[in-house]
């Protein structure tokens, strides 16, 4: 079993994992994983949270701007379907090709 890459010779465990939980090089501090926790969420909400926002404070006007992106959209439909499928095409090929 010693031929096998990760095994250490003189014991059974995995050594890939030796000095791990050890090493302060790992990960982010915590200040920085809750800011970009932070961030995200803000980010993922922005997209539902400002046009309830701005019909709030302008209703006739965001009304209007929402049909016109509501009409671009449905005039594009497929176009942007494709774009998105492609995108994330791409973001998993490159993903993907990056642990071969």
């Amino acid at each position: 079993m010693d031929h096998l890459p990760g095994r250490s010779g003189d014991n059974d465990r995995l050594s890939v994992f030796d000095g791990a939980h050890r090493d302060p090089g790992l990960g982010a501090a915590l200040g920085t994983q809750l800011g970009a926790a932070a961030a995200y969420t803000l980010v993922g909400l922005a997209f539902a949270e400002v046009p309830l926002f701005c019909h709030l404070a302008a209703p006739a006007q965001t009304r209007a701007a929402m049909s016109r992106v509501h009409d671009w959209v449905q005039a594009r439909r497929r176009a942007v379907l494709g774009v998105i499928v492609a995108a994330l095409g791409v973001f998993l090929m490159t993903t993907g090709m990056g642990h071969v």
